[in-house]
């Protein structure tokens, strides 16, 4: 289970160093990520905050990494803090949960609205991994923040 814990520090720490190509490269070809406004509800037929596929992530990270977007200018740093890992293995699909802080800070001035402040995005996440040709391939990440039920200013990067 070490090399699992390693997978996900590694995948925390390519979305902080804005690796996203990196990033895309751990995803299964099957991944669903999933940031819900109500986790006990059908994504596939209420709202979430983000309900995407592979496509879609890769359509977000070309957005964020090769497109003259004003969202990501300046870019957005991020840190990641993550505690209480838990991890297991069940039919051959391993399983994580931990609690994450993330921490997002963008400069900027009083001309750019939002900026210059640094945001914090508690939560609890929780994450599925399959092994293919030896590497892990995640299959699905669910990201509940705290505070999905209030506005969100921005949500411009990779949670």
């Amino acid at each position: 289970m070490k090399e699992f814990e390693s997978f996900v520090y590694k995948e925390s720490d390519l979305l902080d160093q804005r690796d996203l190509n990196g990033w895309l490269e751990l995803l299964h070809d099957d991944v669903v990520y999933w940031i819900p406004i109500d986790e006990s509800a059908d994504p596939v037929l209420d709202s979430s905050i983000v309900w995407d596929n592979k496509v879609r992530l890769q359509m977000r990270v070309d957005q964020i990494v090769n497109q003259n977007r004003v969202s990501q200018a300046p870019p957005s740093e991020t840190l990641r803090m993550i505690t209480n890992l838990q991890t297991s293995m069940v039919d051959d699909v391993y399983h994580a949960s931990y609690k994450q802080l993330l921490v997002e800070s963008r400069e900027g001035d009083w001309r750019q609205a939002g900026l210059g402040h640094t945001r914090y995005y508690p939560g609890r996440v929780k994450i599925e991994a399959v092994r293919d040709g030896g590497d892990f391939r995640l299959i699905r990440k669910e990201i509940i923040l705290l505070g999905r039920h209030r506005p969100f200013e921005g949500l411009s990067f990779i949670l």
